[in-house]
């Protein structure tokens, strides 16, 4: 019977190829987006379950203010391995860039190299590290070591054991390689490419700022710092009793002058992968709602593709129904009947899950590009996912064989012989376009997510900043590390910039440079503040950027009051200060004319206000302008800043590395230019939008595959309405806008529903700006006109070919 049923499924499939293929392709590509959406879900709920003690590991999260960090500062650790008895063990982090030489005399090779980590030996008994040559028990116990990954072990020396070899980090402190560790997998919210003793952080640095800056941090106590992480006894549950002792423990531990309501929590190491509401990530974080809205977009669109398969199939059970009628006479029991229209969904379904699995694979590549991910094959084959997706296939062949197998078999075989369909399943019209209303209501949706965040993209990409991005060569001056807001150019660091910045302006392709603490746009320190008329207990924390004396002219930043820095004053750069618009407001300075000659004594530094510059925004869009400081803090310069004219780019470049190879050999020329890495900080965005935009277009694809399979039903069941209308004078104009007046119609219902679910879902998307695009009925227009079009060329073609139809055919047998 089964081999029966078999023939019959297989002979029904290649005698309607084109319902067919329809179903099956529709199905395939709907399976497909939900197993690769699947997938990768499943890996952003992975992250860092490899680690042994996973459930009982958690990092410090410091507050303070109204700023969420992930860096605290670096006595807490000590202090609380102390306090609690709760903490298994507990260790500091701190991650930096940094350059490598390997070898020595003409030998010596050079790296710049990220992800160089200064731990304390106890996160070896927090994280899992594989160690695959060296010793375990003597690691990072002893100062001046390091430990590579493989890929740094291969890279510096080849075949050769690197454990007992050196290698010398920022051509100052040299460092034995005492083991090799494998990386963490992709699924870890950090990677190494080096690990070193915490302390040995001090050691890179020249010997006057090293010095300094462990005197800074050791009993420092406000700054945010390292990450800090730990094992507890238990695993975190509620509200643990760390939490609620931490004010007893500040209280005890806290120097008078550092209390300045900071707080602390604990977080789940489950939790970091997910969470972007602290700031300092040591790699970028992904976003639970951005996880919530990939999901409903894998149900959408596997819905879509479900809907087709539905209505094609109960459109078809219609002309089945003499077949049913036929195998009742001979002697067909229901059960049987049932069996077989469930089986043939099954059947088409099966072929789609095969297929869909084929496909994915194939695309996987495309997925990890679009998500700047590392999935793997092996996901394929988890049994979690193998049986989800199993149960998927199952799902949609049975909703899709329901309608067929329990009300055409119903059906009384003397009605469906004489070819009489009663009205009872004539009504399963109303349940199609109520499913099609559906399908086009997500499609619209999508697309209207779609335009909507691309708006969005060009904002960011086309507003103002207040400052000049274009043209702009960022030159780092040290590898990227923290610890330079705490000094990093000395005296002779700053008589050779001096030099290096006197020798270009000769270049007539060279209009301006400047030094500044951070790459412009990427945020600023944050220092602890008391503007006149404040007091100790009042003082506030606000963003302060160092920046050199020609940053305003380089940047072309608006001065609305005031002065620049100026040299000739001879004090600019121990007692001037600038401030913006927002600072005025915040520091209760009144009008712009008033703030000046305020003071400020930011930690010690007491400065005067010389100037006031409009509102720039010195973070990404993300975030509201917050009150700026500019101040000139030579030791603290990270980054150069040179602004080229537009013509010839290549050999000015060439030009700067040329002279920068001569006055710094020992760092090798990077640069960047600030409007790419000032793009870099909406990557997120961008790869949402373009998921979206490829789904938007797969959900009309599927829609528009359906549409066309209902007009084919619609055709073939308004045949002889059709031959009838011709007869008696109906244009091929009439005929078609008859076949297509339905759909027009439920696409128009489902705009009405689409755009208060589109509305609803972007606004909240939008919250999250403070910049954000207004939602305008043309978004939605735009999206509308996009699905009818496609749909109305989708079925344009049959309804023609249907009204222009010899009518003697289909009236031949009347």
């Amino acid at each position: 019977m089964l081999k029966n049923y078999l023939k019959v499924a297989i002979r029904n499939l290649l005698k309607h190829r084109v319902y067919s293929a329809i179903n099956i392709v529709g199905l395939t590509m709907g399976l497909t987006c939900c197993l690769l959406i699947l997938v990768y879900i499943t890996d952003e709920l992975s992250y860092d379950k490899f680690h042994e003690k996973a459930d009982r590991i958690v990092r410090l999260q410091y507050n303070i203010d109204q700023f969420n960090l992930v860096r605290t500062p670096p006595p807490m650790a000590d202090g609380m391995r102390e306090y609690f008895s709760e903490i298994e063990s507990i260790g500091r982090m701190y991650g930096r860039n940094g350059s490598i030489e390997v070898g020595s005399g003409s030998d010596i090779k050079r790296f710049e190299e990220e992800r160089l980590f200064f731990i304390d030996s106890t996160l070896f008994d927090v994280f899992t590290f594989n160690i695959t040559q060296g010793q375990r028990n003597v690691l990072l116990t002893e100062p001046h070591t390091v430990i590579l990954n493989e890929e740094m072990a291969g890279k510096y020396f080849g075949n050769n054991d690197p454990v007992g070899q050196t290698i010398r980090v920022q051509g100052r402190q040299s460092f034995r390689v005492i083991a090799v560790a494998e990386d963490f997998p992709s699924n870890s919210h950090w990677h190494f490419n080096m690990l070193m003793p915490y302390h040995d952080m001090y050691a890179i640095e020249p010997e006057n700022v090293g010095e300094a800056l462990a005197q800074n941090l050791s009993g420092n106590w406000l700054v945010s710092h390292s990450h800090t992480y730990m094992t507890l006894k238990e695993p975190l549950s509620g509200k643990n009793s760390i939490e609620v002792r931490m004010p007893d423990f500040l209280e005890q531990n806290l120097p008078e002058g550092f209390d300045r309501g900071q707080t602390f929590n604990l977080q789940p190491l489950s939790d970091i992968r997910l969470n972007q509401d602290v700031q300092g990530q040591i790699e970028p974080v992904s976003n639970l709602t951005y996880l919530y809205m990939f999901i409903g977009i894998a149900v959408a669109t596997l819905l879509i593709a479900c809907i087709n398969f539905i209505n094609l199939a109960t459109a078809r059970s219609l002309q089945r129904v003499k077949e049913v009628g036929m195998r009742k006479v001979m002697g067909a029991w229901k059960t049987q009947l049932v069996f077989q229209f469930l089986g043939e969904s099954l059947f088409i379904s099966f072929i789609a899950f095969v297929i869909a699995l084929g496909l994915a694979t194939f695309c996987l590549p495309a997925l990890n590009e679009l998500t700047d991910k590392q999935l793997t094959y092996h996901y394929f084959f988890d049994p979690m996912i193998l049986s989800g997706f199993f149960g998927l296939f199952l799902l949609t062949g049975v909703l899709a064989g329901l309608y067929p197998a329990f009300f055409v078999t119903k059906v009384q075989p003397a009605l469906t012989l004489k070819g009489i369909i009663p009205g009872s399943l004539t009504k399963g019209m109303s349940l199609r376009r109520v499913l099609v209303i559906i399908q086009f209501t997500v499609a619209i949706v999508l697309i209207s997510g779609t335009v909507i965040i691309h708006n969005q993209m060009e904002l960011f990409r086309s507003r103002p900043l207040g400052f000049q991005k274009e043209q702009i060569v960022n030159i780092p001056l040290f590898s990227p590390n923290f610890n330079n807001v705490f000094g990093g150019v000395d005296g002779n660091m700053r008589q050779r910039l001096n030099t290096f910045e006197e020798e270009i302006a000769n270049n007539p392709a060279v209009l301006n440079s400047t030094l500044t603490e951070f790459p412009m746009g990427f945020g600023a320190a944050r220092h602890v503040v008391i503007p006149q008329g404040f007091t100790d207990e009042n003082s506030l924390l606000a963003a302060a950027l160092g920046v050199d004396y020609d940053f305003l002219k380089t940047f072309k930043v608006d001065l609305i009051a005031g002065r620049g820095f100026d040299k000739s004053f001879g004090t600019d750069h121990t007692s001037a200060m600038i401030i913006n618009e927002k600072a005025i407001e915040t520091f209760n300075f009144g009008s712009v004319d008033e703030a000046i000659g305020k003071d400020i004594n930011m930690e010690g530094k007491e400065a005067k206000v010389i100037g006031i510059v409009k509102d720039f925004n010195f973070e990404p869009l993300q975030g509201d302008i917050e009150p700026l400081i500019l101040h000139i803090q030579v030791p603290t310069f990270t980054t150069l800043a040179v602004n080229i004219q537009n013509v010839n780019i290549p050999q000015t470049l060439s030009f700067l590395e040329e002279k920068w190879n001569a006055s710094f050999p020992e760092k090798s020329f990077d640069y960047d230019f600030l409007d790419e890495q000032l793009a870099t900080n909406y990557e997120q965005e961008e790869r949402l939008g373009q998921i979206i935009n490829y789904f938007a277009a797969l959900a009309i694809l599927i829609s528009c595959l359906g549409s066309y399979g209902l007009v084919m039903f619609l055709a073939q069941q308004k045949m002889k309405e059709i031959g009838i209308r011709k007869v008696l004078g109906a244009s091929i104009k009439n005929i078609v806008v008859m076949l297509s007046r339905d759909f027009v119609l439920l696409i128009g219902i489902s705009f009405l529903i689409s755009v208060p679910v589109a509305y609803y879902f972007m606004n909240d998307w939008l919250s999250g700006f403070t910049y954000r695009v207004d939602i305008g009925l043309m978004n939605f227009m735009i999206a509308l006109a996009a699905t009818l079009t496609v749909v109305l060329l989708t079925i344009s073609y049959q309804a023609i070919k249907s009204a222009i139809a010899n009518p003697i055919v289909s009236l031949r047998q009347e």
